[in-house]
């Protein structure tokens, strides 16, 4: 798992702020989700 990843799957198996269990992404933060694991899987298959 990346470097980028970790923190990513540690805070989706945390428990949401949220007490009725529903947490909610904006677009902006799923695109900036999105970019940064495509740029660590991308990394990691130049080898660096």
């Amino acid at each position: 798992m990346g470097i980028f990843q970790h923190p990513v799957k540690n805070a989706y198996d945390s428990a949401p702020a949220d007490i009725s269990g529903c947490l909610e992404l904006t677009q902006a933060t799923r695109s900036h989700i999105a970019c940064g694991v495509v740029r660590q899987q991308f990394l990691q298959v130049m080898g660096l």
